[in-house]
């Protein structure tokens, strides 16, 4: 295995769903920072484009980059693990990224349901799922 190879094993390590979503939980979701941050180094290394991970890991819970950002981090990663089905990664993506915003929104209620904002984990659990999935049908053999 070169050095490329173990760089790549960094930024795609499986990682149970069961055990992010705990971390999330325990931590209050501030584990979505760093899943965002490796994520985006999953798509810089992979898409081999130049963008600093960190800024748009933090640039990603802004209120209007929060339907952009999003989307366009799953869009890229369901692009790379069905590089064929380009539509299905869009329309994905876009569910995925109104589910994180949508759920994200409670955030601002003043009543009972803004313990629903915890919640913003779930739809990087698919992500994550479907990650574990591209890692285990052999990326890393070769």
């Amino acid at each position: 295995m070169n050095k490329n190879n173990i760089k790549s094993i960094d930024y795609l390590a499986i990682m149970p769903v069961w055990k992010l979503a705990l971390y999330c939980i325990f931590t209050f979701n501030l584990y979505q920072f760093y899943w965002f941050y490796k994520s985006w180094k999953f798509i810089e290394y992979h898409k081999q484009k130049n963008f600093n991970p960190l800024i748009r890991t933090l640039a990603t819970f802004l209120p209007v980059l929060i339907l952009i950002l999003p989307f366009i981090l799953f869009k890229e990663i369901y692009s790379i693990i069905n590089p064929q089905e380009k539509t299905k990664s869009v329309i994905t993506a876009i569910i995925l990224t109104f589910l994180f915003a949508g759920i994200n929104s409670f955030m601002y209620e003043e009543s009972i349901y803004k313990w629903v904002a915890y919640l913003t984990f779930l739809p990087l659990l698919i992500v994550q799922h479907h990650l574990n999935n591209y890692n285990q049908k052999g990326f890393y053999n070769g």
